[in-house]
């Protein structure tokens, strides 16, 4: 809250700044030049800011700084470039590893934040054996939000599904090795192998996340 405090007033006071006081009996230039002098002190001062809270550990706040600087100083060097750095590190932080069990079907594997990013990247491998009977008419697929498959995705790919606040599922996705994913809103995090419900399956697997995933989020 006090951060957010701040940005706005960061943008009260940068808009103050570059305004001119058009129809007063007044040096307007000077008066002009003497804005731009502290606008441009005002700027450095919410970037030292930020790169301390950069320094400090606080990489999302630098980022929320600095992308309100840029908002009011597209030009300002150096900045972008600042952005990016942060937001590969935030998404490469909070590295975790989760073993799956391939036994299961769905597996939550954490909280995500809404349009936050976070990352995952899966390791290891796993033998399938069918059990039954199959006939010509094919090999029941099953509901994939229950147990079951989804023939629009590779036969034994990781997919994922996330489920909101009230319990209500949202579209299945691939996954597969890696994939990098934001949810719309706060909402829990499953994975599964997409197999059909005959299917057994012994083996291992990593499945690696980093970034806004099972990170406390502060009010």
């Amino acid at each position: 809250m006090e951060l957010k405090r701040m940005l706005i007033c960061l943008a009260a006071v940068a808009s103050i700044c570059c305004t001119s006081l058009f129809g007063q009996d007044v040096p307007i230039k000077a008066i002009d030049a003497k804005a731009k002098r502290v606008f441009g002190l005002f700027i450095k001062d919410a970037v030292d800011l930020a790169d301390e809270y950069e320094r400090n550990g606080n990489l999302e706040r630098a980022r929320q700084i600095f992308e309100a600087i840029n908002k009011l100083d597209s030009n300002a060097p150096g900045i972008n470039d600042k952005i990016k750095a942060l937001q590969d590190s935030i998404l490469n932080s909070n590295q975790q590893v989760h073993d799956l069990d391939t036994t299961k079907g769905w597996t939550q594997i954490g909280i995500a934040v809404g349009g936050k990013s976070f990352r995952v990247v899966t390791a290891g491998t796993y033998e399938i054996n069918l059990e039954g009977q199959l006939t010509v008419a094919g090999l029941p697929t099953g509901d994939v939000k229950t147990n079951g498959m989804d023939n629009d995705f590779p036969l034994g790919a990781l997919i994922g599904l996330f489920v909101d606040k009230k319990g209500k599922p949202g579209k299945v996705f691939l996954i597969g090795s890696e994939a990098r994913l934001s949810p719309n809103q706060d909402s829990v995090f499953f994975v599964k192998l997409n197999l059909p419900p005959a299917a057994k399956v012994e083996g291992e697997i990593k499945v690696g996340t980093s970034g806004w995933l099972n990170v406390p989020v502060e009010k």
